[in-house]
């Protein structure tokens, strides 16, 4: 008897447990759905029972990409440049859905530009304050005096003068040479060299003008009283000495303030939109000219590694990398303490594993942000959902 009643009570208890198992499973199952139809609604909004806070704005970038539910992050930035994540984008064929989060307090979106654009180099230059432009600026004419007074030395030097200018010129001149006979590349050069003696070539002049005139004054004046020497050749052969202003280039570049007014004229120069432009084409065309003939490359070897070029080459490697150090820094870093914006690091980690990155930055109508709206081309909303 007992064992009968302990066999029914033994099937009771199993039936309840898979009961029990059945509604915990029902509960498990209906918890998982809720949380991925409230994960949906917190990107997507409660179609139909709420309002999102959203905008609509022209794009032609990218393509519709529209089955991806998770969107983009759009950011807003900070009077220092620094970036903060707002809302999400969403990408359509030539229009893109924005909505923002609603526990910010952003003002009416609608009346705000949209940028839109792709995670680039040239991206994250235009995303730069003016600030960090302005430091990076020194930077850069740091490097350049340095490689201006490097170079001053290496080729000035007896060593250089005697055994590697010769083959160097040999070489620079079969590149020219190869160069001249390309149209494309004359006519290249020839507008960048139009630019320079238009609008830059006199005031040049004007600036170096007063360190100049002793030099010339001085050569002039050994030219057109030579020595009894010299006058004998003139008269004789018709030989006209003109040794003085050969060595005024020598002089000059052992001349300090020289140095750095040509620096800082030819830097102005190189910073015209117009010549960074055709000068990164023609760079690239010389370097590679240059570099694919084997006899420059052994001749550069031989130069770096010259002991008489050492300590030269060391101060230049040493400036360089606090250069570049510096300006990696202001490129990356927002506000005085430069801290690393999250922003500009996605984008950088994009780039670095050859990803599209979408790039969607919210801005409101002031005059704050107009340099940036007219570098990267903002857009005005086409209206508000």
């Amino acid at each position: 008897m007992t064992k009968i009643f302990g066999n029914a009570l033994q099937r009771m208890g199993n039936i309840l447990v898979k009961r029990e198992n059945k509604i915990a499973m029902v509960a498990t199952g209906l918890i998982l759905l809720a949380c991925v139809v409230m994960g949906i609604f917190s990107i997507n909004g409660f179609l139909g029972l709420t309002r999102p806070n959203a905008s609509m704005f022209p794009q032609n970038i990218f393509h519709d990409n529209s089955n991806n539910l998770r969107g983009h992050p759009v950011y807003q930035l900070d009077r220092q440049g620094r970036s903060k994540a707002i809302g999400r984008i969403y990408l359509f064929e030539q229009r893109a859905r924005v909505v923002f989060y609603d526990d910010l307090s952003l003002p009416n979106p609608a009346h705000g530009r949209m940028i839109v654009a792709t995670g680039s180099l040239a991206s994250l230059w235009s995303l730069v304050p003016d600030k960090n432009r302005s430091h990076i600026n020194k930077d850069i004419q740091t490097l350049g005096e340095a490689v201006v007074d490097t170079m001053t030395k290496v080729t000035t030097h007896p060593k250089f003068s005697s055994t590697y200018q010769p083959e160097m010129l040999r070489l620079l001149s079969e590149v020219l040479n190869e160069l001249n006979q390309d149209s494309a590349v004359s006519q290249k050069f020839d507008a960048t060299s139009k630019v320079f003696v238009d609008e830059y070539a006199e005031r040049l002049s004007l600036a170096t003008s007063d360190i100049l005139a002793p030099h010339v004054t001085e050569a002039l004046m050994e030219v057109v009283t030579p020595s009894w020497e010299g006058f004998s050749r003139l008269i004789t052969g018709g030989q006209l000495n003109i040794v003085p202003f050969e060595t005024i280039s020598t002089k000059l570049l052992a001349n300090d303030d020289f140095k750095k007014i040509v620096s800082s004229e030819l830097l102005k120069f190189a910073s015209d939109n117009r010549v960074l432009t055709a000068g990164t084409e023609l760079g690239g065309i010389v370097a590679e000219k240059i570099l694919d003939k084997a006899e420059f490359k052994i001749l550069a070897k031989n130069i770096f590694y010259d002991p008489a070029f050492r300590g030269s080459f060391r101060e230049l490697e040493l400036v360089a990398g606090q250069s570049a150090n510096g300006i990696f820094k202001k490129i990356t870093g927002r506000g005085d303490d430069l801290i690393p914006d999250p922003l500009v690091m996605r984008v950088l980690r994009s780039m670095a594993l050859g990803r599209v990155h979408v790039l969607a930055i919210w801005l409101p109508n002031d005059e704050a942000n107009n340099s940036l709206a007219e570098r990267m081309g903002a857009v005005s909303a086409m209206e508000s959902l």
